[in-house]
């Protein structure tokens, strides 16, 4: 029905995300992330697909960008922790 939505694009991606569907969640996450660079919490979704994935890099590359957006946001610490390893 919103086609466009970021935020409903990162619930989409989110949800495939639990699902383990990975790609599908990478590739969802990616298109909320374009349109929503601002949100920290689209940054950390993506981020967490990556690492799952075992992209290390882009998953530091997305982590970083959303802990500096805001470094409070509700995952932060986990943001954070997936960092240091």
């Amino acid at each position: 029905l919103q086609p466009g939505d970021p935020g409903i694009m990162d619930t989409i991606g989110w949800i495939y995300f639990q699902k383990r569907d990975l790609e599908m969640a990478v590739e969802m996450l990616t298109a909320s992330v374009r349109l929503f660079k601002d949100s920290p919490y689209s940054r950390y979704h993506l981020g967490r697909a990556y690492y799952d994935l075992g992209e290390y890099e882009k998953a530091k590359r997305e982590m970083k960008a959303a802990l500096k957006l805001d470094p409070d946001f509700k995952d932060a610490a986990e943001a954070r922790q997936i960092l240091g390893q």
